[in-house]
């Protein structure tokens, strides 16, 4: 039985925050304080500052830090406000450390790297032929979709919901069910409409035929990176800091750049608080990326894109056949 405080918790934070929350308490005992439920809070207050500052110190993971205060706060029975310097010390940190940016990829660039992946996966054959594939597919949903690279590694068939036949294609979006989402606060399961026609229907042909239970791409998250980390050299950017995070975020900036709609656009990235757009919605950086782009890799660039046709529509042959096909 799950508490209805721990709702919407996942087995993997809680058993995580409970860890912490140990580590937490046998490292301020280490400062000489043995935490317990009897003492005065204020007194408890002040050793978990003095533990969080410690911590700082010592270079601990501040995401591990406030778990361990979370966990405290729940075991011994007290409020935020009654850890008032406890989580001041906490905000101080948070203030501290270097902003995280992702990168936001572009749309004409997201196109090119699945172009690039979709050639390699024609040129080889083998187990690489079928991890060009996936990944290329991957790619495109977390683009399209808003999703994290670790959901879009966790989808099984069962997950994507697609139109009943190939001629509603053109009138009907997918749905993406994420089950396992980051942040589980608001919905235990989310879902997530896919409007890209061209990427339904390549979902709709590499699906055909698939288990239910079968993982959807069935790649590492090593193999999802790793091959993404390719294709940008292929073309040349590299050296544009790209990451998993920037198709997310590339994905969100273009959303807003054709909607104009910060409501559609929250709702579609399940973003609990409009506030957390700042850190993905990135139009100027965006620009400024694409703008540094020397010459020659401009032109690999426009290359590539001539090809961009061969989105429209898969093979023609089912998808376990084309997997069969040798490299040219």
């Amino acid at each position: 039985m799950v508490r209805l405080r721990n709702a919407g918790l996942s087995r993997e934070h809680r058993r995580n925050r409970r860890d912490a929350g140990i580590w937490l308490l046998n490292f301020v005992a280490s400062l000489g304080q043995r935490l317990h439920a009897k003492m005065p809070s204020y007194k408890i207050d002040s050793w978990l500052e003095l533990g969080v500052q410690r911590a700082f110190d010592e270079g601990v993971k501040l995401y591990y830090v406030t778990l361990g205060v979370l966990s405290l706060q729940q075991k011994l029975h007290l409020s935020s406000p009654l850890l008032r310097n406890t989580w001041l010390a906490i905000k101080g940190w948070r203030s501290a450390l270097p902003s995280k940016t992702r990168v936001p990829i572009t749309s004409f660039r997201l196109e090119c790297v699945v172009i690039t992946a979709l050639g390699r996966c024609v040129s080889t054959s083998g187990l690489s032929k079928r991890q060009w594939l996936v990944v290329a597919l991957g790619w495109w949903l977390c683009f399209a979709c808003l999703l994290r690279p670790g959901e879009v590694l966790n989808l099984r068939r069962q997950d994507i919901n697609l139109p009943e036949c190939d001629a509603d294609l053109e009138d009907a979006d997918a749905v993406v069910i994420i089950r396992r989402p980051k942040t589980r606060r608001i919905w235990r399961e989310q879902f997530v409409l896919c409007s890209d026609k061209r990427l339904v229907r390549w979902l709709f042909w590499w699906l055909d035929g698939m288990a239910s239970s079968q993982l959807v791409l069935g790649v590492s998250r090593y193999i999802f990176a790793s091959r993404f980390s390719d294709a940008l050299s292929r073309m040349g950017l590299e050296d544009c800091k790209y990451t998993l995070g920037s198709l997310r975020a590339g994905g969100a900036t273009h959303h807003f750049q054709q909607h104009r709609n910060l409501g559609e656009l929250q709702f579609l990235g399940r973003w609990t608080a409009a506030s957390t757009l700042q850190h993905y919605l990135m139009e100027a950086f965006s620009a400024h990326v694409t703008l540094q782009a020397k010459a020659n890799v401009r032109s690999q660039l426009s290359f590539v894109h001539e090809h961009i046709s061969v989105l429209d529509h898969p093979p023609k042959i089912r998808a376990r056949d084309f997997l069969k096909t040798s490299g040219r």
